[in-house]
């Protein structure tokens, strides 16, 4: 993997404010980042960016985070790519063995940065 400071990003959150607040302090931090709202959007960005970090919500308007999880873990491009599941649903870290799809992490919302910064440490 990358050293830390030099991963490229790929954040997935319909929360639009949060998503670039996000996106923006993690390109701060010297990653490089594109931003999605929707499943759709994610997946057209994934084609063309070779992500070593995909931070989806699960919680998105057009697809699930799982079904999208599933349909990114398909693409060449991403096949190295570690995957970290946002979520503002205290259930959905409960469940997150039971769902049969395999997120590397789990984080929940609103995202503590300094949590985050030493997770993408650390991968």
């Amino acid at each position: 993997m990358k050293d830390a400071a030099n991963l490229k990003i790929l954040l997935v959150d319909d929360h639009q404010v949060a998503c670039k607040s996000t996106g923006t302090l993690l390109e701060m931090a010297g990653h490089e980042v594109r931003t999605a709202f929707n499943g759709r959007a994610a997946l057209e960005i994934a084609h063309n960016f070779s992500a070593d970090v995909v931070i989806l919500d699960i919680g998105l308007p057009d697809i699930t985070g799982y079904e999208l999880l599933s349909q990114l873990k398909q693409l060449k491009q991403l096949e190295r790519a570690k995957f970290i599941a946002l979520t503002g649903y205290e259930e959905e870290i409960a469940r997150r063995n039971d769902v049969g799809v395999d997120f590397h992490h789990f984080l929940r919302k609103p995202v503590d940065t300094s949590q985050l910064k030493t997770l993408l440490e650390n991968i």
